[in-house]
């Protein structure tokens, strides 16, 4: 999987200011020194007047560039500050582009959700959850903001309560800025006064949600800190031991990565009578026509491939061009996220897996990792290959992935993990395919 993309610059923590401002930079630095995991840190852009007039009114954005006397949400007016308020809501924008194309990002904003169409609160200047959920509208169909806060998120609810594509779940444990749901089909707000009853409440918004396609959520505390969260709760840890995935076959995952070399299992050899089916298909042809045949019965099935071919913008009638090719077989891959402009019945990378008109296009592994099917159909480019005597070998010239190919020594695990990504993505069956 790829590295978790999280938005934030220097201009984000302005030293001296209230510690809503000053946070980010702990966080970060805590990144850097790699101990949360494989995340990156990227700069965005910061948000532009333009961007903030879909979310505030001209006179409060006018107010806030050029009345120089007055007093920001966050503090006394600064140029410092005011290029922490647009480069904190340009994250949040720059998340949800990366999250469309990865399946997840994020960002170290701060002041948010308090922030209305006409003014600023609670430390919270410009909207940036508003302006997300706006941002993410343009791929999607619905979008859903999970606010677990402390405090309730009333200048998100002030921005878009009668917008018909938002869903807005709400759980504080303090009344400030609190809102009433105006949509029951499309609100939900509950605050909480005891620890007992708040995991209960989350499970309540999270069920409020399905059927969503971008899920947005602010993290605005640590729900089990001593002073501003729940006091009480209990903390257990679990390990995770299998996924259910794969129909729950922990053989089949262990056999591909001992197969691809990830990692040593005792599942060196793949039997015929387990329940989940793998089976191997000498031409693109005969795999699609077993991913169409699924299809027709009902199930969900789509064909994924390695990163091996060049992933075009559509042309200027919005179609999309066959760049995956092998012999006189050729397919074009799903839309790129963010893909604009596309032509009657093409589906956006969102709604690739589940939209009808989704079958006649390749996943690839920046759409396709996001997504479960009954089968899934791979196509193994020449990235991956295996020599008697060296095993498994990257082939970078082979590779369209600039990301990947940027790895160095890096490159053969990163394609391995593609491969391992896509042949996992199937419930009931595998079915797999070579270039």
């Amino acid at each position: 999987m790829m590295p978790l993309i999280v938005y934030y610059s220097a201009a984000y923590a302005v030293r001296g200011s209230l510690e809503t401002v000053t946070k980010s930079r702990h966080v970060a630095d805590f990144i850097k020194a790699g101990l949360a995991g494989d995340v990156t840190l990227q700069a965005p852009r910061p948000v532009t007047r333009e961007e903030l007039q879909l979310i505030h009114s001209e006179a409060y954005i006018t107010k806030t560039f050029e009345n120089k006397k007055a007093r920001l949400a966050s503090g006394p007016w600064s140029q410092a500050l005011l290029a922490s308020i647009l480069a904190s809501t340009g994250g949040m924008r720059d998340a949800v582009g990366a999250a469309m194309k990865h399946g997840r990002s994020g960002s170290l904003s701060s002041g948010l959700h308090h922030a209305g169409r006409d003014y600023g609160s609670g430390f919270c200047h410009f909207n940036g959850l508003a302006l997300a959920a706006l941002e993410a509208l343009q791929h999607v169909a619905k979008v859903g903001i999970l606010d677990l806060d402390a405090h309730a998120g009333g200048g998100t609810f002030d921005i878009l309560q009668d917008h018909p594509q938002v869903y807005l779940a709400d759980v504080t444990v303090s009344p400030f800025d609190d809102w009433k749901p105006k949509y029951p089909e499309r609100h939900f707000y509950q605050t909480v006064d005891d620890s007992e009853d708040y995991l209960p409440q989350v499970a309540l918004a999270l069920k409020h949600l399905e059927g969503i396609k971008f899920l947005i959520y602010n993290a605005g505390m640590d729900t089990h800190e001593k002073a501003g969260g729940l006091r009480g709760i209990r903390l257990f840890d679990y390990t995770l031991k299998s996924q259910f995935r794969c129909s729950g076959s922990d053989a089949f995952i262990n056999w591909i990565n001992h197969t691809l070399g990830i990692e040593e299992t005792a599942h060196h050899f793949w039997e015929a009578k387990n329940p989940y089916e793998f089976k191997i298909f000498d031409t693109p042809e005969e795999l699609e026509k077993a991913i169409h045949t699924k299809v027709g019965e009902k199930a969900k099935a789509r064909m994924a491939a390695g990163f091996c071919w060049k992933w075009s913008d559509p042309d200027v009638s919005g179609n999309l061009l066959d760049d995956v090719v092998i012999g006189d077989w050729k397919r074009p891959w799903d839309a790129k996220p963010g893909a604009t402009r596309l032509a009657k019945g093409i589906p956006p990378a969102a709604l690739w897996a589940y939209d009808p008109n989704g079958i006649g296009q390749i996943g690839c592994v920046y759409t396709a990792q996001g997504f479960e099917f009954d089968y899934i159909g791979v196509i193994i480019g020449k990235d991956l290959i295996y020599r008697n005597g060296q095993g498994w070998v990257g082939v970078k010239e082979e590779s369209c992935d600039s990301v990947v190919k940027r790895s160095k020594e890096k490159f053969v695990d990163l394609v391995k993990n593609t491969y391992r990504v896509l042949l996992t993505r199937g419930d009931r069956v595998t079915l797999n395919g070579a270039s």
